[in-house]
């Protein structure tokens, strides 16, 4: 494993990005958090053994704040993010993904509202669905205040790739590497349990539906890892699967 392009001092923000064979949105994705208005971040770009030319793309950039990481063989998304949470220096970590879109004002605008909240951990948006050309699709508007502190959960209260979490209430708390999909999922209850979340009422991410999405290859997966995490974490057995569904 190798790390490049070291920032000299620890910045407010780290963001996070995990990509294998991303290729296809990356630099889309990385130019989008490169021209945000809030500076003080670095870019964690961890290169899970891709095989396409995602490397390539972004060894291109020479702006220090990107540090990259490279995973001599592929070991997941969860084992990823992990590895990259423990290389974090930020006060915050901020994900994102490879082919996703962060509107300009994104990484201000949750800094602002994470500075005003202390007691608020995990912070994450609305978001615009847009397709492999970047049309629009739909809105995405997610639960706020009281309507997302009301559980359990069904599904996720957070959209991944808008999450900002405070480092230090993450503590040793981890994403689940057995789980192939839905890891935010398991992470927000384990968060939940001694903490609050809550979403930004503003579109402030474009998130990518394509064919190509491990939510899209892998959905019935992921709904059953979804099922699964949610009895896992609720101890509400009763419910069966079909009813959740």
């Amino acid at each position: 494993m190798t790390l490049s392009s070291r920032v000299a001092s620890a910045p407010k923000i780290t963001v996070l990005m995990a990509v294998h064979n991303g290729g296809k949105f990356l630099r889309e994705a990385i130019n989008s958090i490169l021209d945000q208005t809030y500076s003080n971040f670095e870019f964690l770009i961890i290169n899970d053994a891709s095989t396409d030319g995602t490397l390539d793309i972004v060894n291109t950039y020479r702006d220090n704040r990107i540090r990259l990481l490279h995973n001599q063989r592929n070991i997941g998304l969860a084992a990823s993010l992990n590895l990259g949470i423990d290389r974090a220096r930020g006060e915050y970590i901020a994900r994102m993904d490879c082919d996703d879109i962060s509107l300009p004002k994104r990484l201000e605008r949750q800094v602002e509202y994470l500075d005003s909240n202390p007691d608020i951990c995990v912070c994450g948006t609305w978001a615009e669905v847009i397709d492999d050309q970047g049309t629009k699709i739909r809105d995405r508007p997610m639960p706020t205040g009281r309507a997302l502190q009301l559980r359990p959960w069904l599904t996720s209260p957070i959209i991944h790739a808008s999450a900002m979490i405070r480092r230090r209430q993450l503590g040793n708390t981890r994403y689940d590497p057995s789980l192939a999909c839905a890891q935010d999922f398991d992470l927000w209850f384990k968060l939940g349990e001694k903490c609050k979340l809550d979403n930004i009422p503003e579109v402030l991410l474009k998130y990518r539906v394509h064919s190509d999405n491990i939510s899209q290859q892998r959905k019935d997966e992921q709904l059953k890892n979804s099922y699964a995490i949610f009895v896992n974490h609720t101890g509400i057995a009763s419910v069966s699967y079909d009813e959740y569904l």
